[in-house]
């Protein structure tokens, strides 16, 4: 029978298990804030998991995992303070509200499915044609899960901090999605971000982009040396789909042993030849420090390779 188990993570757990067609469990609430040797950050992860599995009988197994979680944090380093392709080297540790954010690694909703089945070769075929025509295995992995995170950039060093790691954020403008998905071209969607801005009040304390393409919206005037209100990983990449898939046959000889086979083997990797992008580091930095846009926002780097095949002889004994 297939079974549920299910659980929120991290701290309490709810467990249950269904037959047949399973209800919707109903777990407490449960959270955790996991302290890190780093002082003041905090990583709290809120988590629902669940599996479905058959386990092998009549030469069918499969499971299912989904997991659907959130990990913020005030930084992702260990060792290093930049150990993904998408960490920012140069956070500001003064500040926790600007490094505040999603953690480098979150991966919001992720999905697997794994499966074999022995197709069954009828009795009434014959010794020769259930030979021939029998023995044959298909499996298969399918995985998909939403991307992860990068944080929009300003190039340069408009807020002059003089090191060798600078960085400074946009503001998020209201009313659109920072990301076009399916877009290749222009992924993030550079028109939900602008310059960072200030009360025309302030214009003596604010130092102008000079190179912006447009000006500042009524009652605002352009402020270079303020961080703008973007946020740490505020774009979620792409994300990716991916479907492996196995053929083989199984060739029994009996007069060497029970167990002696030769198995013919075709392998599929990404069978459905789906194009899954990286998150788009190296177009994450979208103005210039005078100002100007220089980014189209789009993806241009693979995460996973088209579709290939294999094929293979595998002796068993």
């Amino acid at each position: 029978m297939p079974t549920l188990p299910c659980r929120l993570v991290p701290s309490m757990e709810s467990h249950c298990s269904r037959s047949r067609a399973p209800q919707t469990p109903r777990p407490t609430r449960a959270s955790v804030a996991q302290s890190s040797a780093r002082i003041g950050m905090v990583t709290p992860y809120d988590a629902f998991q669940a599996t479905l599995s058959k386990k092998f009988s009549h030469g069918f197994q499969a499971q299912g995992s989904f997991t659907w979680g959130k990990n913020i944090d005030t930084g992702s380093a260990t060792s290093i303070p930049d150990p993904y392709t998408n960490s920012l080297a140069g956070n500001f540790w003064f500040c926790v509200t600007c490094r505040r954010g999603l953690s480098d690694f979150d991966v919001a909703k992720n999905l697997t499915i794994n499966y074999i089945w022995n197709v069954p070769t009828p009795n009434n075929w014959g010794g020769m044609a259930s030979h021939v025509l029998g023995g044959w295995e298909v499996g298969g992995i399918l995985t998909a899960h939403t991307g992860v995170p990068v944080t929009p950039l300003i190039g340069g060093d408009p807020l002059g901090q003089n090191n060798t790691v600078p960085q400074d954020v946009p503001n998020r403008l209201s009313g659109c999605s920072p990301t076009n998905p399916g877009n290749v071209a222009n992924y993030i969607n550079v028109s939900c971000f602008g310059l960072p801005t200030a009360p025309a009040s302030m214009e003596a304390q604010c130092a102008p982009f000079t190179g912006a393409e447009k000006p500042a919206p009524s009652g605002q005037v352009y402020c270079s040396n303020l961080y703008g209100n973007a946020g740490r990983n505020s774009i979620v990449g792409p994300g990716l789909l991916d479907l492996d898939f196995s053929l083989f046959k199984n060739n029994y000889i009996k007069k060497f042993s029970e167990t002696f086979n030769i198995q013919f083997r075709a392998e599929f990797f990404n069978v459905i030849n789906h194009a899954n992008f990286e998150t788009p580091v190296n177009s994450n930095t979208l103005f210039d420090e005078p100002g100007p846009v220089i980014s189209t926002g789009a993806v241009d780097v693979l995460a996973t390779t088209a579709r290939q095949i294999q094929f293979g002889l595998k002796l068993i004994w």
